[in-house]
């Protein structure tokens, strides 16, 4: 598994660019994204995939445990879609 400071590394020796830039990116991307799906946006990254937000409506549930209604919030929860070329990649059908 990387961290973020490991994936810096990596976006830095693939760019040529310093550690500290590389870094400055990623922390603009992912704070972007966030605002983004906040905001209720789509953000779709052509061949890497595709970031949404997935509501969830109010519901009622039930206690595992005591087998008692709760009633549970509705939420919003951020999703991703890989893309075509993604998948690819993972499956070793792609360069």
């Amino acid at each position: 598994m990387l961290n973020k400071n490991e994936f810096a590394v990596l976006i830095a020796q693939r760019t040529g660019s310093s550690h500290k830039e590389a870094k400055a990116f990623l922390d603009a991307f992912c704070a972007e994204l966030g605002d983004a799906l906040a905001a209720g946006e789509t953000v779709q990254l052509t061949g890497t995939g595709t970031f949404t937000v997935r509501e969830t409506p109010a519901h009622t549930g039930f206690n595992p445990m005591t087998k008692q209604p709760i009633a549970v919030a509705a939420k919003k929860s951020p999703v991703f879609k890989a893309g075509k070329h993604l998948k690819e990649k993972v499956n070793g059908t792609k360069d």
